[in-house]
This record gives structure tokens, sequence and C-alpha cells, in this order.
């Protein structure tokens, strides 16, 4: 099975987490499934650098690979180029002040409490899900 590293996007708004909504082409993976931003690591790139690129690409908001911070990796399996691939995500947090409007480049924007994301676990990306119950989740 392929293996794959990718940079994860957990971004924080106000109390509410800024997800994307995949609803492009099924080769992308998670599609029709809410997950964080982000993408593949660059050959040549840390996964900080990845998750800086990837905002940029994906979202409206300008921001510094300073911004982000690194809170966690989860290993999962998930869907690329149509075929099952080991994931192993690097996830890196940053926190987007409440007035800064940020819209998705890419798929849509979703916005969800932590309630809200406890309660549509099933709709998340494998990635994102694991996330979530790996180090979110857990703290309670």
């Amino acid at each position: 099975m392929r293996k794959l590293h990718i940079a994860l996007c957990l971004i924080e708004q106000d109390g509410k987490y800024l997800m994307q909504l995949r609803d492009g082409d099924p080769k992308i993976g998670g599609a029709g499934l809410v997950g964080f931003f982000g993408g593949k690591i660059e050959d040549g790139e840390t996964p900080a650098q990845a998750a800086h690129r990837e905002m940029g690409e994906e979202t409206t908001h300008v921001s510094k690979p300073q911004d982000f911070s690194f809170v966690g990796e989860v290993n999962v399996i998930s869907d690329h180029k149509l075929e099952l691939v080991e994931v192993k995500a690097h996830v890196h947090k940053i926190v987007i002040d409440a007035a800064t409007k940020l819209e998705a480049a890419e798929g849509k924007l979703v916005s969800m409490t932590l309630q809200e994301v406890k309660d549509s676990l099933d709709q998340l990306t494998t990635g994102t899900r694991a996330y979530f119950e790996s180090f979110i989740l857990q703290e309670e």
C-alpha cells in the first residue's frame, strides 16, 4: 500500500473549528466529507511549511509559517487517487482572530463547535476524525 505524508491545518476561530467540505474530484480523497485544510508534503518541505502553503492555496487567509504550532500526528488508512493509502498526517494549529474573514478557495467552508464535531464524526475525513478522537475528545 502506498504511503503519504500530509500536513493538516487545525484552524480555530472564536471557539469554532474552520474546516472544508471536500466536494471536489473523488481522486483527491475524502470527497463528500468535512476535514481540515491541507495536503501532501512536497519534497524538501517541512510539515509546518506544507501546512502554511496548503492554507494559502485552499483559503483566502494570509499567514506566516511561524503562525502555526505543531499539535500532533495521526496515522490512518484513507483514499487517494481512488485507492487506499497509508497516511501520516502532521497536524498544525493556527488561531485566527474573530474579526478576520476566511473563505475557502477549494471546497466549501464549514464552521463547527466542538459539540457539532462530536455529533458529526461519521462525516469527517479519516485524518480529521482521528485527530479529534486522539487529541481533543480525549481531553474532556
